[in-house]
């Protein structure tokens, strides 16, 4: 997996990396091709403002998808592409029903920079459930007056998003790097840091298991009781955070019944 290649020693970039700002401009010419009629504006290297023809204006922060390019190179035109269908189905609006609510891990803080509105349940540490709708190619923030619009209390909604996650997230991809005992989870809906809300799809659910939260599409994960993989984990954890914007900067444990805070050194 190339997430594991910075613990391995197997560093995706290298002096061929394009810099950030060819991400960008790369990046917009892709969206200028796959919607002419979008109005793009650069802020700097690393931000791009995108305005609708009715006037709705979002903007796009390169750092998550530079990143994940940088830790695997040969995925760049993927990179970009996804990025840029993902920004066009924005532009066009997302189904915001009840039946395409779901939950995803994000930072216990998404959002407050720019929507105080949109809703994270905390779960653990520096990690919450962040209540979105699951379109074809990204996912818009459930905001509390979408709530209203659907006549849901904050309870119902989270019960009704672990629900529909459960039809929505598909198969999940698990396994373990080589014979190491750390594992991944991912999924090709994009959802698959929901399933921290659906804990009996991965591992034995009768053990205790260590989760780290990489990224939006993948967390990695041990078995508590195993010190050697839980040392493992919080080795990468530590070495990951030197070099990319994770989604979380700790480990967290599940119990069967309670997630808590446990620290990628131990404390």
């Amino acid at each position: 997996m190339p997430f594991l290649n910075s613990l391995f020693g197997k560093k995706g970039g290298g002096s061929g990396l394009i810099t950030i700002r060819e991400f960008r401009d790369r990046f917009v010419a892709g969206l200028k091709i796959g919607d002419p009629s979008l109005r793009i504006g650069i802020v700097d290297d690393r931000t791009v403002t995108v305005q609708t023809p009715g006037g709705d204006q979002g903007t796009v922060f390169m750092q998550n998808s530079y990143a994940q390019y940088a830790d695997d190179p040969q995925q760049m035109d993927v990179v970009i592409s996804g990025l840029v269908k993902t920004i066009i189905e924005m532009a066009g609006g997302i189904d915001q029903s009840a039946d395409a609510m779901v939950v995803v891990a994000r930072h216990v803080d998404y959002g407050k920079e720019f929507n105080s509105n949109v809703i994270v349940r905390p779960l653990a540490g520096d990690l919450g459930l962040l209540l979105a709708f699951d379109g074809a190619a990204s996912l818009k923030a459930v905001e509390r007056d979408d709530l209203k619009t659907l006549s849901l209390t904050e309870d119902e909604a989270f019960a009704k998003a672990t629900q529909v996650l459960r039809s929505r997230i598909g198969a999940l991809s698990q396994g373990r790097f080589q014979d190491w005992p750390v594992f991944y989870v991912a999924a090709e809906s994009g959802l698959a840091t929901g399933a921290l809300a659906l804990p009996n799809l991965w591992g034995n659910p009768d053990r205790s298991r260590a989760v780290f939260v990489d990224t939006k599409e993948m967390f990695f994960w041990a078995y508590l009781d195993d010190a050697k993989a839980v040392g493992l984990l919080r080795q990468y954890a530590t070495e990951r955070m030197k070099t990319y914007d994770t989604i979380s900067k700790t480990v967290i444990a599940f119990d069967g019944a309670i997630w808590k805070d446990i620290g990628v050194r131990g404390d």
